[in-house]
């Protein structure tokens, strides 16, 4: 059984869907700010989800498990030894586009040593730009045509979700991916403009990239209430980027024996987000998101279940 650690982003929703899809039963945990650690039921292959267990008969029959720290925040420290505390032995940690080499800010570097020093079988996946950053450009380009932007020569190589899930529950379930790290990305490095033309072409319809300075962009991204920090911090990447740009790895093609999924393919899939609404096309109802912690802090868990993409 694989445990999957922080459940609100794509890519664990993905890793839910490939795993009962591969005979596995999955079960999954979210951080919450209160409550404690409170357990849910399990994904069993082709069945409903279970009703409620404890948290010790929960995580008996865990074999290993799938750690993205956006979702545990400060409680990896609590969270390890609660894994080894009950015979769990390995664990898949992803870190995320801001994990590449040289770029890892502090606590995820400090994520990346807890977990290389916990004792557990360990498997790290350091993934390029999300293609579902893109996503953010969708209201521009609905209302628009055009996208507006600062760095629009920063050259990134954007990962499908699907293709950094399907290499987790590689190493989750197998045994040959033990004290490796792995850099994933997509197999095309593109400038963001490139980015925005590729959308455009799927779409049928020429869009522009409008080029903002970093001062307009900072500031209509603190108009837009994004933290200066990570406002700041998104800027000196993209400037990075301008000045080196991403590389693509083969690594999902050698691990998974087949293509990467390219940036096309998941603008293909996700045409909807960037078309306009029409009268005959009701907007399509959005799942509740789940309650996050603004703070980035996690006092506790809760354990629940899914049964695929909803």
């Amino acid at each position: 059984m694989i445990l999957i650690a922080g459940t609100s982003g794509t890519v664990a929703r993905e890793v839910m869907d490939l795993l009962p899809a591969a005979g596995e039963t999955a079960l999954t945990l979210s951080c919450h700010p209160i409550g404690g650690i409170r357990t849910g039921g399990y994904c069993r292959p082709g069945g409903p989800a279970s009703p409620p267990h404890p948290m010790p008969d929960a995580l008996r029959d865990i074999d290993a498990v799938f750690l993205n720290p956006a979702a545990t925040g400060c409680a990896i420290g609590e969270l390890l030894p609660l894994l080894i505390g009950h015979g769990i032995r390995q664990v898949v940690l992803w870190t995320g586009p801001d994990s590449q080499a040289g770029r890892a800010p502090a606590h995820t570097a400090a994520i990346e040593r807890a977990v290389r020093g916990s004792g557990l079988q360990w498997t790290i996946l350091r993934s390029g730009d999300l293609a579902t950053e893109a996503l953010s450009w969708a209201p521009q380009i609905r209302a628009t045509g055009a996208v507006c932007a600062a760095y629009g020569d920063a050259v990134t190589a954007p990962i499908h979700q699907r293709d950094v899930a399907a290499v987790a529950v590689a190493a989750l379930l197998g045994a040959d991916h033990h004290g490796r790290t792995y850099r994933l990305t997509g197999p095309q490095s593109l400038r963001r403009r490139e980015q925005v033309a590729l959308i455009g072409s799927v779409l049928g319809r020429p869009l522009r990239f409008n080029e903002l300075s970093r001062h307009q962009a900072r500031r209509a991204m603190l108009g837009h209430n994004v933290p200066e920090t990570v406002a700041n911090g998104l800027l000196g990447e993209l400037a990075d980027r301008v000045r080196h740009p991403e590389p693509p790895s083969t690594a999902v093609a050698d691990l998974l024996g087949r293509p990467a999924l390219t940036f096309t393919d998941w603008v293909t899939e996700h045409t909807a987000a960037f078309l306009r609404p029409t009268a005959v096309q009701p907007p399509v109802p959005r799942p509740p998101r789940p309650a996050r912690n603004g703070s980035g802090r996690s006092d506790g868990f809760s354990l629940g279940t899914t049964t695929g993409r909803r």
